[in-house]
């Protein structure tokens, strides 16, 4: 189930007889991303049809969340998103972290909305070495995953972005915290 590829239609498996539980009708092509809640309510998926669907994992229904027009999915391989973890976010609350090309959005899981844009910094178009020579490619954002803080303090944790041109990027939350310091250490 935690696998994703080229498919149309959601099955939920019942791992203990291995039979189909439930199905539904989730996209209108290939399906390339899938992932979880880390409670388990719901499993989010995205498509090459620019939908994401949002599942309730215990009756298998679509919630409905619009997510409207601005999710790009053309990327061939496995589609890595994730939603906040548990205690970052307060219930009902969680965010998805989506890779759309160029920027990482950052979105209400129930809603749909917006509430932030990453956008990296660097070139739309990089030129990259390859066997055969020097190749122009676009600066497309090929896959995100989060890093947890393990272990407390005021730290949240990081998101690592991987993008074509060859970097990797590390996205830090600004903490309030340090917020206040800052301001009460200027001039």
């Amino acid at each position: 189930m935690a696998g994703s590829g080229h498919v149309e239609r959601a099955s939920f498996q019942d791992s203990r007889d291995l039979g189909i539980r439930a199905s539904a009708k989730a996209h209108n092509g290939p399906v390339n991303g899938l992932t979880w809640t880390d409670d388990g309510a719901y499993i989010v998926s995205a498509g090459h049809d620019r939908q994401i669907c949002v599942w309730d994992a215990a009756t298998g229904a679509n919630t409905l969340a619009s997510f409207g027009p601005t999710i790009r999915n053309d990327y061939n391989g496995r589609l890595t998103m994730f939603v906040s973890p548990i205690g970052l976010i307060p219930q009902k609350k969680e965010l998805l972290f989506y890779p759309n090309e160029n920027e990482i959005l950052v979105m209400d899981l129930h809603e749909g909305t917006i509430i932030i844009r990453l956008r990296g910094m660097g070139p739309a178009v990089a030129a990259i070495r390859a066997q055969r020579g020097e190749r122009t490619i676009r600066n497309f954002l090929s896959s995100i995953v989060w890093r947890g803080a393990g272990g407390g303090g005021s730290s949240s944790g990081v998101i690592y972005s991987v993008h074509l041109e060859g970097y990797i990027r590390a996205w830090t939350p600004q903490l309030e915290a340090f917020d206040k310091e800052d301001e009460s250490t200027s001039i």
